[in-house]
């Protein structure tokens, strides 16, 4: 809905401009006001609001906003990325951790790995059959991980119940 208004708001103020039958002319600092709020990442509408025609204090429409100031909503963005990426390059070349940890991670494809050993008592290997379950992240909602617990839950509990009967099975060992 939102969308559709700035849509309207939009055509409505191309009309007007078409009706001036003046071209709009940016000013040096409309320039680096579109620029600066580019690099900030400021919308495109809502840029066309705070650039304004000077004789009646209007709104300019996004079709003027992106043809008058091409340059600045390209270039102003490159050049801060660029800044930026330079200034993480210096620190990680002075031996900034933090920048070099993060350099490596997303420009050199490095990454952390977090590795889980499971032994015995003491370190021994597991003995008997394993049970477990693993999780992938993002594959499964809490509801569907509750209820699949409690059915873990409800047939260890079935089992262990068995062998206090002495009704387990052979090769149903019973976990401790």
């Amino acid at each position: 809905m939102a969308k559709m208004n700035l849509a309207l708001a939009d055509e409505l103020l191309e009309e007007n401009e078409k009706a001036r039958g003046e071209e709009f002319v940016p000013t040096e600092e409309q320039r680096q006001l579109v620029s600066q709020l580019a690099i900030a990442g400021i919308s495109r509408s809502q840029i066309t609001l705070m650039v304004r025609w000077a004789d009646n204090d209007q709104p300019i429409s996004l079709s003027t906003l992106e043809r008058k100031f091409k340059r600045e909503l390209t270039e102003g963005l490159i050049n801060a990325n660029t800044k930026v990426a330079g200034s993480l390059y210096k620190l990680a070349l002075a031996g900034n951790l933090g920048a070099v940890c993060f350099w490596l991670k997303t420009r050199a494809g490095w990454r952390e790995v977090e590795r889980v050993e499971v032994t015995g008592k003491d370190g021994a290997p597991l003995q008997g059959q394993q049970h477990g379950v693993l999780i992938v992240p993002g594959m499964m909602d809490a509801n569907e991980w509750s209820t699949m617990i409690l059915k873990e839950q409800a047939d260890l509990m079935a089992q262990a119940e068995r062998h206090i009967n002495g009704e387990v099975l052979e090769n149903e060992a019973v976990q401790p």
